[in-house]
């Protein structure tokens, strides 16, 4: 468990509510129980959104890696960066506040969003997914639901499923210090980043 726990990181968005609260500011854990900014034992109820900040294999049709290939031919197809700027209408367009309040309404408390650290090659698709996420925040906040970041594609593969795009013959990331090293920066800066939230 504990290599997964570099991978799995969770970052909960507060409400006014909890913040109100004076037995804690953020979410916790005790033992096995996760426990709420309000002192209490928060049980997860939620929903995964996937192809919103990282454009999962599946969503192009395949396993492996479809998406390299998709964004090879959406640049041939229509000129150099389009697959930056599908991504960036994606990251802008594919959850609205209406999404949001449907889910809260269907009893949903959280919501799991997968990306990549891919995302964080250069500023520009950095920049992309912090303002998708932080556009949305005050709705999450606004509807008490929690947001679960799950990187989804590590600097180096996380396992030898096609889903953390490995091909055979891959270094894991388990076996590479700088791409360890690399996740575990990309945490910090997102932690950083969220940290009064």
């Amino acid at each position: 468990m504990k290599l997964s726990s570099l991978l799995f990181f969770i970052i909960f968005i507060s409400t006014s509510a909890f913040s109100q609260i004076k037995t804690a500011s953020f979410f916790q854990r005790s033992k096995g129980d996760i426990i709420g900014p309000n002192g209490q034992r928060f049980m997860i109820k939620a929903t995964n959104v996937s192809c919103w900040l990282y454009q999962e294999n599946y969503s192009f049709g395949g396993a492996q890696n479809v998406h390299e290939t998709a964004k090879k031919n959406l640049n041939e197809m229509l000129g150099r960066n389009a697959y930056d700027d599908f991504s960036k209408k994606m990251m802008e367009h594919f959850i609205t506040t209406e999404d949001i309040i449907l889910m809260k309404k269907m009893g949903f408390n959280a919501v799991r969003f997968g990306f990549s650290a891919e995302s964080f090659e250069n500023d520009s698709t950095k920049s992309w997914l912090f303002s998708s996420l932080d556009r949305l925040i005050p709705v999450f906040r606004e509807n008490n639901m929690a947001i679960i970041l799950s990187m989804m594609r590590a600097p180096k593969p996380q396992n030898k499923l096609w889903t953390s795009s490995y091909t055979k013959g891959s270094t894991l990331l388990w076996d590479a210090e700088e791409a360890k090293q690399r996740a575990a920066t990309i945490w910090s800066e997102i932690a950083g980043r969220y940290k009064h939230e």
